[in-house]
């Protein structure tokens, strides 16, 4: 059982090693079912040097809740350096945010409501659990600069109020 053991944990070595070679990346990637070939992208033409928080509200007939933090991902425990299966949602809700910026431009302003990135993030949204099915919900996307960098996240993106739904 040992060298059951020690053979796939070479495998999995192997495969974290290949990966980093452009001729096996797509097959590795094909065959990488559960995600446990680490992707390395320490030398990013442009690195990322901050993080997205999304937040929301909701509005009743009786007014609005306050803002509402997601942690996207879920909380990070010890043991997501081996198993972190909700890595992905962190990960899109990320691509979302910066795929988003592309729309902010004025002349692409009228169609950022039509993006799949804004789509995304806001069936994310209205996909929360809540208590009460509210009126209408709202989004704030704000960007923070590094863990140890001072000041304040700044406003990304404030979503215009959106009819909630619960579906037919």
């Amino acid at each position: 059982m040992d060298w059951v053991i020690a053979l796939c944990f070479a495998a999995w070595a192997a495969a974290s090693i290949l990966v980093l070679f452009p001729k096996w990346t797509p097959h590795l990637r094909q065959r990488d079912f559960f995600g446990l070939v680490p992707e390395w992208k320490f030398f990013a033409p442009i690195p990322g040097r901050g993080d997205f928080h999304l937040l929301y509200r909701d509005f009743y007939p009786d007014g609005c809740t306050d803002w509402t933090e997601i942690e996207v991902g879920g909380r990070r425990r010890w043991w997501n350096f081996v198993w972190h299966p909700n890595r992905r949602d962190r990960k899109a809700a990320f691509d979302a945010a910066r795929e988003m910026h592309q729309f902010m431009r004025p002349e692409n302003e009228d169609q950022l409501p039509l993006s799949v990135s804004y789509l995304n993030l806001l069936c994310y949204v209205c996909g929360q659990a809540r208590t009460l099915a509210p009126l209408q919900t709202q989004f704030l996307l704000l960007y923070s600069e590094a863990a140890f960098a001072d000041g304040e996240p700044q406003i990304t993106l404030l979503s215009s109020s959106h009819d909630f739904t619960t579906g037919p």
